[in-house]
């Protein structure tokens, strides 16, 4: 079998929850006769395969299953039914830090380490000058591990735990390690691994790391897989799951502070892109094409003024530019259909995320949301219209474009604009 696969098969992992210490004694002594525990299962009928080289993620909300899941797979704990089997070594990124002795410096707590310690001394003094560069703590490594701060800590401990080099990775919420630049880091760490044929296993919320990093992703809900597949789809799916249940208590805690029926609050019905002119939808465009947004919705309370607000997003987990009714100095009423129409999007070749909102005529009470609804493609031709001039983007940068010329310092144009074709 190949180094790297992971096999999971029909795990369970159940806990006995007492509700008074003495209780677990007196089950004890009496053989359980004296029952007086109730039963929680954390995971149940859990099934999944990981191929070798392949980086999974794992994600659902709070207390699910997930952290459960990744201390069976790194052996912390170990499953009340169902077999997992892994074929090569395992690290568990898990608590960063935990272990650490607080009286000793960072340097010491890294010399006794049990890792390291079983390595010759030449080459365990090699390592650990290297994870001290790589968690860039400088002379602080030589100071007392009570004196860091909660972010040093878990440097010093990513630092650790990315320089034992096994066959398969378990991380557990740990992608947020420092500052940008030290996270940035990680990530690069991260990308070496996995391109030597590393296999990870990634628990995280924020989705713009699972997408980034996973070839496929597990969604855990209540114990049960709700999904398992494409990264993209997996995602949007629990997005949508998570932004329907947070939909339901929103509109029932703006119904009750209102007054109102829930069913009669503003909704949004559909969305699609399309052409100018053409009702089919559409998720591929060029850039500089133009583009409508068509948003349907609900409101069978005419009585209540709200807005529509669409925004874009790079795939990347930040906001391009965004667009709202309430921008104009309006406000809707009743059921009926916005469409917001770009002209000559600029935007360049990658993947967007669409998102639309209905908020109230304050902007602050958001009746229906729908984030990353959906994910749209810009396609960079190799020579196409943007107004009246054309431009070539094969090597431009960033997301827009931008039509300038370049001059020298005399005013003599390195590049003479195109003209137009009237």
């Amino acid at each position: 079998m190949e180094t790297g696969r992971i096999v999971v098969e029909n795990v369970g992992k159940k806990y006995k929850v007492f509700s008074k210490a003495w209780h677990r004694l007196a089950e004890g002594l009496t053989l359980q006769k004296f029952r007086r525990h109730h039963e929680i299962w954390a995971l149940k009928d859990i099934n999944f395969t990981v191929e070798p080289g392949e980086s999974v993620g794992i994600i659902g909300s709070n207390g699910v299953g997930k952290s459960t899941l990744l201390r069976i797979l790194s052996g912390i704990t170990r499953p009340t039914t169902g077999a997992i089997t892994t074929y090569g070594t395992c690290y568990g990124l898990l608590d960063l830090g935990v272990g650490f002795l607080p009286e000793f410096t960072g340097r010491e707590n890294l010399l006794f380490d049990p890792g390291l310690a079983a390595l010759p001394r030449a080459e365990r003094l090699k390592r650990v000058e290297q994870i001290i560069e790589f968690s860039e703590l400088g002379e602080r490594v030589n100071d007392p591990i009570k004196t860091y701060s909660t972010g040093m800590v878990m440097r010093l401990g990513f630092s650790l735990g990315i320089s034992t080099r096994p066959e398969i990775y378990f991380i557990d919420e740990v992608l947020a390690v420092g500052d940008q630049h030290f996270q940035r880091r990680c990530h690069e760490a991260l990308g070496k691994f996995q391109k030597s044929g590393g296999t990870l296993l990634i628990c995280a919320h924020e989705m713009f790391h699972i997408r980034k990093l996973c070839d496929r992703v597990l969604w855990i809900d209540g114990g049960h897989v709700m999904g398992y597949g494409d990264p993209f789809d997996v995602t949007k799916a629990y997005e949508e799951f998570e932004r329907k249940r947070q939909r339901e208590e929103t509109t029932n805690t703006i119904a009750q502070n209102t007054g109102k029926d829930a069913s009669q609050l503003p909704q949004l019905t559909s969305v699609r892109l399309s052409r100018p002119g053409e009702t089919a939808a559409c998720e591929a465009f060029d850039s500089g094409e133009t583009i409508d947004v068509v948003v349907d919705y609900s409101a069978p309370d005419e009585t209540i003024p709200f807005s529509v607000g669409i925004r874009i997003d790079h795939l990347d987990n930040f906001l391009v530019t965004g667009s709202s009714v309430m921008h104009e100095g309006f406000n809707l009423r009743g059921t009926g259909r916005a469409i917001l129409r770009w002209h000559d999007l600029q935007l360049l070749e990658s993947d967007y995320m669409l998102s639309v909102y209905i908020v109230d005529n304050t902007g602050t009470i958001a009746f229906s949301e729908e984030m990353g609804i959906i994910r749209f493609s810009i396609r960079n031709p190799k020579d196409h219209e943007v107004g009246s001039t054309k431009a070539k983007q094969e090597t431009d940068d960033g997301i827009y474009f931008q039509e300038g010329t370049w001059s020298l310092g005399n005013g003599e144009l390195i590049v003479e604009p195109s003209t137009s074709s009237n």
